[in-house]
C-alpha cells in the first residue's frame, strides 16, 4: 500500500514537469517565429526601398511559411552604383523560406554585370530578356 501512495505522489510532479517543459518549448518556438518574422519584414522594407528608388516593381506570393518575391526592372539603364545597391537583395534571399527572383527586361545588363550580381546575391535567381528571348542566369 505504501508503494502505491508513493507512486501516486510522484506522478503529478512528473506530469507538472513535462507540462512545464512542453510549455517552455512552445513559448520558445513562438518567440523564435516572431523574432524571425520581424527580421524578415525589416529585410523586405530595405529591399522595397532600393527597388522603388531604382524604378523597379516588387510583388510577392506567400505559400504557407514560404514566400517568393518577384522583382522586375523594365527599360532601366543601370549605373555601376545602382548595380552594387542591388546587393541588398541578398539580405532577403538569405532566409531559407524566402526566394527572390529578379526579371531584367530591356535593360543594359551585360554578362559581366550578371556575374557581378551573382557574386553579390548568390541566393537570387536572375532572368533577362535579350532579343525577345528569356535567359535564366543562375
Amino acid at each position: 500500500m505504501t508503494k502505491n501512495r508513493a507512486d501516486n505522489k510522484k506522478s503529478p510532479g512528473l506530469l507538472r514537469r513535462v507540462l512545464r517543459a512542453g510549455f517552455g518549448i512552445l513559448l520558445g518556438l513562438v518567440c523564435w517565429i516572431l523574432i524571425r518574422e520581424s527580421l524578415v519584414k525589416r529585410s523586405i522594407a530595405e529591399v522595397r526601398q532600393v527597388v522603388s528608388k531604382q524604378g523597379g516593381r516588387m510583388g510577392s506570393i506567400h505559400i504557407g511559411l514560404a514566400s517568393e518575391y518577384a522583382i522586375s526592372f523594365q527599360d532601366k539603364q543601370f549605373t555601376s552604383a545602382e548595380l552594387s545597391e542591388l546587393s541588398v537583395l541578398e539580405k532577403l534571399a538569405k532566409w531559407k523560406t524566402v526566394h527572390v527572383v529578379v526579371y531584367l527586361i530591356d535593360t543594359n545588363i551585360t554578362d559581366q554585370d550578371i556575374r557581378q550580381l551573382r557574386e553579390q546575391c548568390p541566393q537570387c535567381h536572375f532572368y533577362r530578356n535579350v532579343d525577345e528571348e528569356i535567359l535564366f542566369d543562375r
